[in-house]
This record gives structure tokens, sequence and C-alpha cells, in this order.
């Protein structure tokens, strides 16, 4: 057997295993107990392993692996089903309540299907409505009395727990220090403009190793008042992954374009080559429309050289009037990155990657998806880290007092999926 032979195999087996495994959970009531998020995860799972193997083997051997799976497992605990033993279908690709998937090209809340698995066989354009536990305001001891509190998460100090930096109104960088463990972070008061840190010309940070040293940088959104201009500083950490110490800025290098409107930064390995790509939520003053900017990283890990931008790529488009504050994550572990977008009047709308870890393709979600709630009354500003250890995604996100006048602060949004 070649290696392709041995790959359809091993897809078989784990196709059949993750059913009869589920099939056995749902036969004695477990299946059930457990919380909608991991019963979506567990179904979606074995949805791919079925489309991976389509092609490789007999569509009749499949429906006979699968039988079991597509009459009890494929739909059960899909969005919109009732997720019990009734309301399941008997033959894949057919559903016995409406609503429900049986197979990629049905939709779990509509019957139809929004993407046809066009970008990426296998996969939903829905996402679960639980993944996010309520907001808990000035969680770890976070606090902030500010408005437009701009959240940055990394672990600057490389004790293995995640810090954070935030910048206000006021052009303060403030560094919060976690002084608790990887599982339960402790954050200790603010010190302002650390490592060397003057304050900043705007706000908007974002935290990364662009130079794959193996320490933390930072990129941060400035205002030229005699260009009349957005660009991103960039301040190299000259220090070490324990001891940050960051270098005088320098404005918009490596090819980083300059914008005509405030620019809120975000960014990823968006085409799995290894580098690091940005994605700005901007505002196009020709059109007068919220737009996406996105700068392939055309350069390497070590020395990144950015492309032009490109407005409004891979399916996503400009939301509105300041709904464009992004952070990215694989936000449902699926294997690729999904952007989140605060919204300035206090939702949330996610972008969920239908396309893959090497061609993304975004679909736009409902406001306030995944339990997702306004904190605030305005700047919804989010940043992504995995706050707890647990492997997943967590959320913290900087808002403004609501009412106004009152205090604004940090939200902490625990992922519940791990």
């Amino acid at each position: 057997m070649g290696p392709r032979g041995k790959a359809h195999a091993a897809t078989l087996a784990e196709l059949k295993l993750r059913s009869a495994r589920l099939i056995s959970q749902m036969e004695d009531g477990s299946f059930y107990a457990l919380p909608v998020v991991r019963r979506w995860l567990l179904v979606r799972e074995v949805k791919r392993l079925y489309d991976r193997a389509r092609g490789s083997a007999a569509e009749s051997a499949l429906r006979g692996l699968a039988a079991g799976a597509s009459a009890a497992v494929l739909v059960a605990g899909a969005p919109g089903c009732s997720c019990g033993p009734s309301g399941t279908d008997a033959v894949p690709g057919t559903d016995a309540v409406p609503g429900t998937d049986a197979l990629p090209g049905t939709d779990a809340t509509t019957g139809t299907d929004a993407g046809t698995d066009a970008a990426a066989p296998g996969t939903d354009s829905s996402v679960p409505t639980g993944l996010f536990a309520p907001p808990v305001e000035g969680a770890f001891g976070l606090s902030f009395a500010g408005y437009d509190v701009i959240p940055a998460l990394a672990d600057l100090d490389g004790d293995a727990d995640i810090d954070l930096l935030a910048v206000d109104d006021t052009q303060v960088i403030g560094f919060y220090e976690n002084t608790g463990t990887p599982t339960a972070p402790a954050f200790a008061a603010p010190v302002p403009n650390p490592f060397g840190l003057g304050a900043p010309g705007e706000l908007l940070p974002l935290l990364v190793d662009l130079d794959a040293d193996g320490d933390y940088d930072l990129l941060i959104g400035t205002y030229d008042p005699a260009g009349a201009q957005w660009g991103i500083d960039y301040c190299e950490n000259t220090g070490t992954p324990t001891a940050p110490a960051f270098a005088a800025p320098l404005s918009s290098p490596f090819g980083i374009a300059s914008y005509a409107y405030p620019l809120f930064l975000a960014g990823a390995d968006l085409d799995g080559d290894g580098d690091f790509d940005l994605v700005l939520g901007t505002y196009d003053t020709t059109t007068l429309t919220a737009t996406w900017a996105y700068q392939e990283n055309v350069g390497t890990a070590t020395a990144p050289a950015f492309a032009l931008p490109v407005f409004d790529p891979f399916g996503l488009s400009g939301a509105g009037y300041y709904q464009m504050f992004p952070a990215m994550a694989d936000i449902d572990l699926d294997g690729d990155v999904d952007l989140l977008s605060g919204v300035y009047y206090g939702e949330f709308l996610v972008y969920e990657n239908t396309g893959s870890a090497t061609a993304p393709a975004f679909m736009q979600s409902a406001p306030n998806p995944l339990g997702l709630v306004s904190v605030g009354y305005s700047a919804n500003f989010p940043a992504f880290a995995d706050l707890d250890a647990d492997g997943d995604p967590d959320l913290i996100v900087g808002h403004d007092p609501t009412p106004p006048g009152t205090v604004g602060g940090f939200a902490y949004f625990e992922n519940t999926t791990n």
C-alpha cells in the first residue's frame, strides 16, 4: 500500500473509532451531559473525517461505516438541534428535523448552506452559541479608570504566564505584570511606560515577535499631524525574553503603508508560510466606508517585508463606521485563524475562517455570537490569549465607562471549550 493508501486507511480507521466512541457516549447518556460547545466540536471532527474520506473509499462503504454516526452523531449537538436521541437523520444528507445537519451541505441553523462548504469541505459557517462564559469585570485584579483602554497580551517577562500592556486616552502605556501562575492569573498594579517605552503618539498596540528572535516586539498605531495620516511605529525589543527593553520607534518600516484614518491592528500567519501578516481595521475616505486592509508579509519570519495593502480580502467586508477593532486567534480550534471585531457601540462580530490555514476565507456572523455580550457603552477593544493555560484562547476586552461618566475597565470572557 502506497502513502496515499495508508493515509486513506488511517482516516477511515479514525472515523470508525470516533464514530463508535460517540455512539457509545450517546447510548450511555454521557454525550448529552457535555456542554453544547463540546458536543459541537466532537460532531464537527467526525464530519471532517467523513469529508476527508470522501473520494478515497466507496460511498457505500462510508455510509456503512458512518451509518450509526449519521443517525446519531453527525446531527446530535449541532447548533439548532435538540441534541437528543430524537430528531436525527437515518440517512446521511437528509434532515429528519428541519434545521439540523446530517452532512456538510446543509446548515445547522437554517437548513441551507450559506457557503456550500466551497472554501473548505467539511466546515460549516455556523458556530456554537455558548463558546464564552459571561464576562467578569475586574478579573484577576485588573482595574482601569480611563477611556479608550486598549489591551495587548503576551508573556513579556518569560515566566510562562500572560502579561498585559494597555494604553489609554492619556497616551500612557501601562504594564500589568502577571504575578500569578499560568493557570491562575493575578495582575499587579500597572507600571507606566515601562521597558524604555515613552508615551506613544496615539493608541492601538500589538505585541508580536516580528523578527523571530524569541522576544515580543511592539507595533503601535500613530498619527502624523504634519502629513495628516496614520502609520505604524515599530519598537524592537532589544532586550531578552525575560527582560524586555524597547528601542526607539521606527515609523512604518518594512513596507508598512500609511493610511488616512485610524488603524486598529491585528495579525497572524494567515497564509501558513511561517511569518506574521498584518490585518488592519481602517476607514476608506474615498468610499466613506469602513474597510479591512491586509498586508501580506512577503519577507521571512526574521526579516519582514510587507506587500502593498489589499482591501477587504478573503471575503472580509467593512462592517460600518468604527466597527473594526480586530483581534485574531483560532477561536473554534479548527486549525485556522479567525477574526473577532469589537464594535465601538458595544457589540462584537466574528468572522469565522471557513477556508484553511493556508487559504483563508471569512464569513461574518450575526452580532454578539458565541455567548459574547456588550460590556460597554463604547469601545470594545479585544485581545486574545490563553489566560488559564487550558489550550483555548480567552478574551480580555477593554471598554469605556458604562454609563458614561463612570469607570471603564477590563472584561474577561473565559473560553469554555476546554
